[in-house]
């Protein structure tokens, strides 16, 4: 059994890829469990059978292009392929494991609202988490800190970190981007890399020790607070 610090907060950093934004099917799940110092304490990355195997779906053309990579993943064992119920009993075991008291995303609503779905669809009427944690969205807690930098706001305005209406972009992609000064970084789209990025960016956030108007968790539109410090 493993011996944990009981004072310290374990937060689990979660990601899914999914097939549809709309009925969002989870292909591909990650998890890395991590505190607010950045310590990694464990980190599975899966590859749900069920949908993964859905071959017409998988060949689709925005799809098809990551198939490579995962045939190379699985082939490395970085990326185990295992049933939806498997995979959910194996994840709530790891948040026991490590004692987890927070359940965190970049987006958490979507990746919340792909494990619920998701599991809805495999035939499951109970709930996807087997313990009670805070929810803690990312991007919500980015939009109130290290996006009302003043300096975040001038790299925006000098490489275009704008949509087409003219809104500061606030994604995961641009915080990297902004905390490591990388500014060509883009994005994988793997759960597992992603996980990694995000409790990047996460540790960095709470680094800043500050009082959160929103607080840590899911609130509607956070891009809207990101538009605070906006250079013209």
């Amino acid at each position: 059994m493993i011996k944990l610090d009981k004072r310290v907060k374990r937060i689990a950093v979660v990601d899914t890829e999914t097939l549809g934004v709309d009925k969002p099917l989870v292909y591909d799940f990650a998890v890395t469990i991590t505190d607010k110092k950045g310590n990694i304490y464990a980190q599975k990355n899966w590859i749900v059978k069920e949908v993964f195997e859905q071959k017409d779906k998988m060949q689709s053309a925005y799809y098809a292009c990551k198939l490579p990579k995962y045939d190379e993943m699985i082939a490395e064992g970085k990326a185990i392929v295992m049933p939806w119920n498997e995979i959910k009993a194996e994840f709530n075991q790891m948040l026991e494991e490590y004692d987890v008291k927070v359940l965190s995303a970049y987006n958490l609503g979507f990746d919340k609202r792909a494990l619920t779905y998701t599991n809805k669809c495999m035939g499951n009427t109970g709930k996807f988490l087997g313990r009670p944690v805070e929810l803690w969205d990312i991007w919500g807690i980015a939009t109130q800190t290290i996006m009302q930098h003043k300096t975040f706001h001038k790299i925006a305005l000098s490489e275009n970190w704008y949509t087409e209406k003219g809104n500061v972009l606030s994604n995961a992609e641009v915080a990297y981007r902004y905390i490591t000064n990388e500014l060509d970084f883009e994005e994988s789209h793997t759960a597992l890399h992603d996980t990694e990025i995000e409790t990047e960016i996460l540790v960095r956030c709470l680094r800043q020790n500050k009082k959160l108007e929103n607080g840590k968790g899911i609130f509607g539109s956070p891009w809207k607070v990101a538009q605070k410090g906006k250079l013209k």
